[in-house]
């Protein structure tokens, strides 16, 4: 009967081993984050919604994922460091893509709480339009571009874990990209570069 005991707990222990063990994949969704785009007018940090998707893949300390956003937001720019700069409130609709391999570098906590670092490539399709006031000549102007972007992202992330699916991600990361600007007033096609800081923002996932 001992025996018989004995057996069924290190069978039960051995089957919650095995379930942590397969908590291979991830899926998660963005909040909330704080974002300073150089394709607005000043490069302001921003508040910004986001709704999408990311799933990972867990190989030892190693994850690899695949992350779909969008997003449309107000962006209010009002700088207070010149006289001739243009402010008023513009709108930001992008969509984002991003291939990433992360590496989990600490764990603390019987890793309840993680340091990940980590980098992306990514393409982003990206509109930006407004009416501004001021400027040098006081005379305003209208903004209305679309870029086409691909670039390189690195990150660093601070991931809790308060059960062992449910998991709370703090992420700051910096894009730099190389894009191809259309300018809907003057019908004229440009090349530039995209720089955004991402500083920081909040994500709920799931692993399983």
């Amino acid at each position: 009967m001992k025996k018989a005991i004995l057996l069924i707990a290190l069978g039960f222990f051995s089957l919650k081993g095995n379930a942590q063990e397969q908590l291979r994949n991830s899926i998660s969704v963005p909040l909330i984050r704080l974002e300073a785009n150089s394709q607005t007018l000043n490069g302001d940090l921003n508040l910004k919604f986001m709704t999408g998707i990311e799933y990972q893949r867990f190989i030892n300390k190693w994850s690899f994922g695949v992350k779909y956003e969008h997003g449309y937001n107000k962006i209010e720019e009002n700088p207070t460091n010149c006289y001739d700069c243009f402010y008023g409130t513009g709108f930001m609709r992008e969509d984002n893509v991003y291939l990433s391999a992360n590496y989990s570098i600490l764990d603390f906590f019987n890793s309840k709480l993680k340091l990940n670092t980590g980098l992306a490539v990514y393409y982003s399709n990206l509109n930006f339009s407004g009416d501004y006031q001021g400027g040098f000549s006081g005379t305003g102007k209208r903004e209305n571009s679309t870029f086409n972007t691909f670039g390189l992202a690195p990150s660093i992330s601070i991931i809790y874990y308060p059960t062992e699916r449910l998991f709370i991600s703090v992420n700051s990361n910096i894009r730099y990209g190389w894009s191809q600007e259309f300018d809907a007033n003057s019908n004229q096609d440009r090349k530039t570069k995209e720089y955004v800081l991402t500083t920081p923002e909040l994500k709920v996932g799931v692993r399983f």
